[in-house]
């Protein structure tokens, strides 16, 4: 699979959000604006991800997805309160390509299954919440912004998500995101030597040095927030992507 770099679009009922560590909030602005900008950029894929409607045990805002997919010439990542198949369809019927599941439709196997059944496994994307805790391993947090959270195996978990189908496993590494620090190279190694599906590595992307760096460690795709979103010292609203010809600098 070709090395894809991802924007990652958070929404926060309605609004264009960017978070630090899942929990410092920076308001980006519209969302639909966001997408239109990023697909003049030709981006490679755009992953948007509903933080508010797992949180608040909601659904999909459709009518907001498909204005999004509306403005998108590249495919799109949809996560965020996908409960059935009644709303997945929907969902790929608006325009979304890949449906992004996190840990709480995970736990859900014959729902998994029947997704990829229905849709296919390049069509679904395991989402993973993973941190380190205090004797350097990792730790999977409950999606619900650690209201709950449990430790638990994390490549069986990994290794679980590959035997039922999903298509990608995402990282979302919680004690990088939004920090411009680089990602946790050890995890995406550490999963890359486990499993053979392809990999996207999200949180923690400061430079284009970073990404190159997840690259090298096994990852098929980077997601990229904060380093797209925001500028400067004091976080100034900037929506940027590399030039091809930085792109091609790098990948080769």
């Amino acid at each position: 699979m070709t090395l894809r770099i991802i924007p990652t679009l958070l929404i926060n009922s309605s609004r264009a959000v960017k978070t630090v560590e899942f929990k410092e909030q920076y308001y980006l602005g519209d969302p639909v604006n966001i997408a239109q900008i990023f697909s003049k950029k030709c981006v490679d894929e755009l992953y948007v991800i509903d933080i508010s409607a797992s949180k608040n045990k909601q659904g999909p805002n459709f009518d907001l997805v498909e204005m999004i997919c509306e403005e998108c010439t590249m495919p799109v990542i949809y996560g965020g309160g996908i409960k059935t198949i009644e709303a997945a369809s929907r969902l790929i019927n608006s325009g979304v390509e890949k449906l992004s599941l996190g840990l709480s439709s995970l736990k859900e196997k014959d729902f998994c299954t029947e997704l990829v059944g229905r849709f296919g496994s390049q069509s679904v994307v395991a989402c993973l919440d993973v941190t380190r805790n205090s004797k350097n391993s990792t730790v999977i947090y409950e999606a619900a912004h650690f209201v709950e959270s449990k430790e638990t195996d994390f490549l069986q978990l990994v290794k679980s998500c590959e035997s039922w189908g999903g298509g990608e496993i995402a990282l979302n590494m919680v004690h990088r995101e939004g920090t411009r620090f680089g990602q946790d190279q050890e995890i995406i190694r550490a999963v890359r030597g486990e499993i053979s599906r392809p990999v996207i590595a999200i949180g923690g992307i400061g430079s284009l040095k970073h990404i190159q760096e997840s690259f090298e460690s096994g990852a098929s795709a980077v997601g990229v927030g904060t380093f797209f979103s925001l500028y400067g010292p004091h976080n100034a609203v900037l929506i940027s992507y590399p030039t091809l010809k930085e792109r091609k600098n790098f990948l080769l």
